[in-house]
């Protein structure tokens, strides 16, 4: 067999060996700038958590209902982390991350609903919307409901979620009943979840001015056309402040021991 021979059979058997763990995994194209980037979501979130829980912001959140009935005076607390991984060969890698937290009031919400269409509509509503109520229904003499009262329990269950694709680089942020009922989506590359976006997500938690309708593409919200009309518009974001020069010698909004994180700790240690 001569040396050409050789060689050929050689780089043959090697084609009909199985891929390595990591060359399996980068067969996925955007596979390392997703995980370090869902690395980094779930520090920065952990950290974010953790110290919510210790400080307890007084973070105030209020929901429209439907027209102008609102769930007022709910404070934000209970915060969780939790994440979302794929298996590979024994190994789990990130998907997702979620930070998840409640919204909880002191008083309920009563109404009555007086047709079966919109009692069946504000079911579906509450539904769709995770949110925990009772029905009490009134039946006539015929047996047939003539009405429902309804009592809106005040604890509105919220998410702050980010997933990335192996495959395209693409991450979609989630917001579920945070600003607003229902889901509100935003689009980024791998390379655009930098520490900058995620204190604007922080900022967005505490309710504060943020820029995140500067980062990425906010995507249109997809009616639910079994519930009642709702304002599914983007949500208003406060207007940002004006930037300052900053100090000489400061350290930059949101870089270093500063930012959301570094503030709630600074309270920690007090």
């Amino acid at each position: 067999m001569g040396l050409l021979d050789d060689l050929k059979k050689q780089a043959e058997s090697r084609q009909q060996l199985p891929p390595s763990h990591d060359e399996a995994l980068r067969q996925h194209g955007y596979f390392d700038p997703v995980q370090n980037a869902l690395t980094e979501v779930s520090r920065y979130v952990g950290e974010l958590a953790n110290s919510l829980n210790v400080v307890k912001p007084n973070v105030q959140r209020q929901f429209y209902i439907e027209g102008s009935t609102r769930l007022s005076g709910l404070q934000q607390r209970d915060y969780t982390v939790r994440d979302r991984r794929k298996t590979f060969e024994n190994r789990d890698y990130l998907t997702e991350v979620s930070l998840l937290f409640t919204c909880q009031g002191s008083e309920n919400l009563t109404f009555e609903k007086d047709t079966p269409r919109a009692i069946e509509n504000m079911k579906e509503f509450f539904w769709g919307y995770s949110l925990p109520f009772e029905c009490r229904e009134i039946r006539n003499e015929r047996a047939k409901v003539e009405k429902a009262v309804f009592t809106l329990i005040a604890r509105v269950p919220a998410s702050v979620v980010l997933s990335g694709n192996w495959d395209t680089g693409a991450f979609k942020l989630t917001l579920r009943n945070v600003e607003v009922l229902g889901n509100v989506e935003h689009s980024f590359k791998a390379s655009d979840i930098t520490h900058e976006l995620l204190e604007e997500i922080g900022k967005l938690v505490l309710a504060q001015p943020n820029r995140l309708r500067d980062f990425g593409k906010l995507d249109e919200p997809m009616p639910m056309t079994v519930l009642p009309p709702v304002d599914r518009s983007e949500p208003a974001y406060p207007d940002a402040p004006e930037d300052k020069p900053a100090e000489p010698g400061s350290t930059p909004a949101g870089t270093g021991a500063g930012g959301i994180v570094g503030t709630l700790k600074s309270f920690i240690k007090r």
